[in-house]
């Protein structure tokens, strides 16, 4: 069963990238003399940005709210499918006001003016630049786990990430979309191939730390005051939102765009995609019975040898490198 669970998951992937591919212009087209992206080509992009999360946040939100940590990623999942669903509002709002592009720092200097506009554009100055450390960090720690490298050279390798990553995004954002699709169709036979595999290998410990996560997910609710209740709530889903960190790509990417219904289908993509993909994940990897405490920077390579054997852990570990790079 768990060998033809795995044959349908990547025939059915293969099938879907070939209807994708023999699509024209699906990444991108020529209009009106300027080379607009398409809905997939930016839902792809800030897919890559929030998919990079898995390898970091299931470890991160474990370590400030325990094994509750599970339900309140799936939780937090959800809120953020509705913030996206505000991110579409206001791409059709600053269209309707003839701005495209910039984002939450287009729409806040619209509505509240330039002092309110400097501070919302300065926290996502600190957030890209503590985004960009950590996954950078994380891309190392995760790609040379299983080779055994000393500090000095993952120091280097890190500064080679940066300027890597600045090659890149000179070259344009029409490469740049070819290149992340490349890494999403890998990123895709990885990542289905590991679910597949943390499915068949739940076990009746597995259900057991499930059960016992629900149980302390639901105690910050029930029985307790309104007051502390909400306060575990905002807890709970602060500790996870790094999960979906980069959300807002979408709207920002607006001036590549044809109009903002794109934005909304690109919302859309990332909703039955990552908003699925990154609860499940962080479920079977924090209920496998892996050692979290000893696997902090290396928690789901660690998983993937565990389900699907050490080759396919190294292969998700590059995969990690590459994603978070």
């Amino acid at each position: 069963m768990e060998t033809f669970s795995f044959i349908v998951a990547n025939l059915g992937l293969v099938a879907a990238f070939v209807y994708i591919a023999r699509k024209k212009e699906f990444l991108s087209f020529l209009y009106n003399g300027k080379w607009m992206l398409t809905w997939l080509a930016i839902g792809i992009i800030t897919l890559m940005d929030e998919l990079t999360s898995i390898y970091y946040a299931p470890f991160e939100a474990f370590r400030f709210i325990g094994i509750k940590a599970i339900f309140y990623i799936a939780l937090t999942s959800v809120l953020i499918r509705f913030l996206s669903t505000r991110m579409v509002e206001i791409g059709e709002i600053l269209e309707k006001n003839n701005i495209r592009g910039g984002g939450v720092y287009s729409f806040s200097y619209l509505v509240l003016g330039p002092t309110f506009s400097f501070v919302a554009i300065s926290s996502i100055l600190v957030d890209y630049i503590l985004t960009a450390t950590i996954s950078t960090v994380s891309a190392v720690e995760n790609g040379t786990y299983f080779l055994g490298m000393g500090p000095e050279i993952k120091f280097f390798l890190k500064f080679g990430v940066i300027g890597l990553i600045t090659g890149l995004n000179i070259i344009g954002i029409k490469e740049n979309a070819k290149f992340t699709f490349l890494i999403f169709v890998f990123a895709a036979f990885v990542l289905i191939n590991l679910l597949v595999g943390g499915a068949a290998n739940l076990d009746s410990n597995s259900i057991t730390i499930i059960g016992n996560s629900f149980h302390s997910f639901s105690a910050d609710f029930i029985g307790q005051n309104p007051f502390i209740a909400y306060e575990n709530l905002i807890i709970g889903i602060g500790s996870c939102i790094l999960a979906y960190s980069g959300i807002e790509s979408v709207l920002q990417t607006a001036s590549l765009v044809k109009d903002w219904k794109q934005i909304r289908k690109a919302y859309l993509f990332l909703a039955l995609t990552v908003g699925i993909v990154t609860p499940l994940i962080a479920l079977f990897a924090l209920s496998s019975g892996v050692n979290l405490s000893s696997h902090e920077t290396d928690l789901i390579p660690t998983f993937a040898s565990k389900v699907n054997g050490h080759f396919f852990g190294i292969i998700v570990g590059i995969l990690a490198s590459i994603t978070l790079i």
